[in-house]
Formats: structure tokens, sequence, C-alpha cells
């Protein structure tokens, strides 16, 4: 793939403009006089019910004795996620007693004797907003992550908390899905962004257009963000024209060098993944500094199961990086059947060992089945947590 190919957009022809018909004006101008005629007529005899205006959200309060406030909850603010409880059905006249609002009325109308159903007001749980300046430094390049003075790692600040549903104990099973290669393609991570749960992790290579842009539109709708490194493939073709790849025979300072080239392109994420990289991740001389390099960062490594020989669950350990592996490679066919049959062998494994990572591709077809699995976890008793979650020292970051 080409680099003009990773910045053309999805483009659509504009649908052609089609002509009016024109009415005659001496047409109109005669209706509208009838039709001024018999308003005037009938207004007096046969008053006509005004429209009834719904007023969303409706709240409720009691003239006489206010209902007092919930007490705070003990979850921070800038983490929470709001869901007021439905509300049942009201008529409009107490819509309108309720909400204050007085309906003016023609003489010997009523309120429409109809229902008005608020619809909940939700907020979208926040990220913490990156770049958070203690987790920054200045590197040739632009900013890299990095510790803070008192430890705090970028992991744990810009993970998405774990958000559970109520009706879910807490041994629940659980599982994660990573879905990679955005930012390739604005419209596609812009419309998986939208379609997929807030709790699914996205993988984000280094090429887009406006990254920065769009990984913080991204989290801004609660996905958190894992950077994918372009690394060596087997096969020699692979990956061959991306800018700044790792490869097996460079040198550790050169490897380090693109490394922190790719670290830079945005910031916010908590861990780094793969983009390829069979051949490289599995040469324990040339991924150890890069792991390395990943934890003194204060990230984690997330392997997403594309490459066999990956060896970050062997080094990991002992280079000091926490590393969590795909459990199962949900499109690693492409087809509709192969996806379903993904996703229920992901939903297995979560029930026998407890918790489960799925990893997959943003392709349209994948985005809408695996949009439908998540959506209905919790229905199955199983909670839908972000990756982060999974990680092996992963602290208790919980949110309603």
């Amino acid at each position: 793939m080409t680099r003009d190919e990773l910045y053309e957009p999805l483009g659509r022809k504009p649908d052609p403009v089609r002509p009016r018909s024109l009415i005659p004006i001496h047409l109109v101008l005669g209706l509208g006089c009838i039709a001024a005629l018999g308003a005037w007529f009938l207004w007096p005899v046969r008053p006509q019910p005004p429209k009834a205006i719904a007023v969303s959200p409706v709240v409720a309060s009691d003239p006489v004795k206010p209902v007092p406030k919930a007490p705070p909850s003990k979850i921070d603010a800038s983490t929470a996620s709001v869901e007021p409880p439905p509300k049942s059905a009201l008529s409009a006249a107490e819509a309108e007693h309720e909400s204050g609002v007085k309906v003016v009325r023609p003489p010997g109308s009523s309120a429409f004797p109809g229902t008005f159903i608020p619809v909940p007001q939700t907020e979208t749980l926040a990220l913490a907003p990156a770049p958070d300046s203690r987790l920054v430094e200045r590197g040739r390049y632009g900013f890299l992550p990095r510790r803070a003075p008192d430890g705090t790692r970028p992991a744990d600040v810009y993970a998405r908390p774990v958000s559970l549903d109520g009706a879910l104990g807490t041994h629940a099973p659980r599982i994660a899905l990573f879905v990679g290669g955005m930012g390739l393609n604005r419209m596609l991570t812009a419309a998986a962004a939208q379609a997929l749960p807030p709790a699914v992790t996205f993988g984000f290579a280094p090429y887009g257009g406006d990254l920065g842009q769009q990984v913080e539109n991204t989290r801004a709708l609660g996905h958190e963000a894992v950077l994918q490194v372009p690394m060596e493939s087997f096969n020699a073709s692979d990956g061959s024209s991306m800018p700044r790849l790792l490869e097996t025979a460079d040198p550790a300072r050169v490897t380090l060098d693109n490394l922190h080239w790719q670290m830079s392109r945005f910031s916010g994420y908590v861990g780094v993944s793969s983009f390829l990289g069979g051949k490289f991740t599995a040469d324990a001389a040339a991924f150890s500094p890069v792991l390395k390099d990943i934890a003194a960062r204060g990230l984690f490594y997330l392997d997403d199961g594309t490459a066999p020989r990956n060896l970050a669950a062997t080094l990991g350990p002992s280079l000091g990086v926490p590393t969590l592996r795909a459990d199962v490679v949900i499109d690693a066919l492409g087809e509709p059947e192969a996806i379903d049959a993904g996703l229920k062998k992901l939903e297995a494994v979560a029930r026998s060992k407890g918790s489960a990572l799925g990893a997959t591709t943003g392709l349209p077809t994948t985005v809408d089945r695996v949009a439908a699995f998540a959506t209905a976890l919790a229905g199955r008793g199983i909670a839908l947590v972000p990756a982060s979650a999974l990680a092996p020292d992963a602290p208790q970051r919980s949110g309603p």
C-alpha cells in the first residue's frame, strides 16, 4: 500500500440535482386566500387543539416537598458515566405541570390526549485528557510517553475505567475486544468508533492523516487507544514501503530511533502492539530493546495474535513489561461465517477462563458483527471491558 493510498478518503459522488417543478403563482395565491378565509370562519366555532410540545428531558419535581438529591457517587466525576433511570410515560397535562411550562390554548380546548416518553440523557464516560504534561517528555520527533516522577504510568491514566452493567456480578466472565488498523482511513475509523461500544479498544497505525485529531475524536467517544508499531514481517513485500519500519538487521540504536518516531505520532495511548511484525517479534535480540523501552515508559504490550512466533509472552516478564495476548483472532479469514465462528469461540474461552481477548480489524463487515455481538454480551451474563483491564498488573480502575 502506497502512502497516497493510506491518505485517500473514501469519497462518494454527490447525487444529481433534480429539477423542481414550478407551481403557477396565481394558483398559489388563490389557494392561500381560500385557506385564510376558511380559517377565519371556522376558528371561533371549532378550535383545533394545538400540537403538543415534548420537553425532553422532563425533570420531575414536587412543588410542595422537594425530592432530595441522591448522595454523591464515590466515583471520580471525570470518569463517571451518568445514565438516569428511565421514567414512565407522562400525559401532556402532567408533563406541563411537572416541567413548569405553561402552554396557551384557545378557549374551550384541553391538553392533547397523548403521552410523552422522556428520553434519558446520557454522558459519555470521559477519558483523561491527552497529553498529560506529567506523562510526556520532549523527544527528537515530538512528545514521547513516560512515567511521571511519582511513578504514575500512561497505561493507567489514559485507560478506560471498567464500567459494568448493574445486573452483572463482579465475578462475571469478561471479554475485551481490540480493533486494529485504525487511523489509516478516516471514514472507516469514524464509522467504527460510532458503531462499536465505547469499551472496545482501538489500535492506531502511525501513518494516518491528521492522526492526532482522529485519536482525540475516538477517545472522546470512550475508546482507549493503542499504538500499533510497524515491524518487519517474514514476507519481504509486507511493509517494505512503510516509513520507519522496525527491522531485525538494524542495530538497537536505529531500532529505538525509529520506535520513538512512531511513538511521537500521537499521545494518549495505553500500550503498544505490533503492526505485521512476524519476523521482528520472533527475534529476541531485535525485539528485547523495544520491550524494555515500552516497559520503561509505563506502557503494556498487546500481542494481537497474528504472529504465532511472537516472543512477547516469553520475554515480557523478565523485561518488566506487562503483556497480554489475544485468545482469538476474530476475522483471520475475513468471511462472515468465520467472523461469527470466531466470536462464538471467544465467548466460550471467556466462560472457560474467566476472561478472553479478541483481536480484529475495522472492516465494515467485521464491525457490524462485532458490534451486534458486543452489545448483547451483558444480556448473556458477560462483561465487556477495555483491553487494559486484562493487562497482568492492571490496577482496579472502575466506573459505574
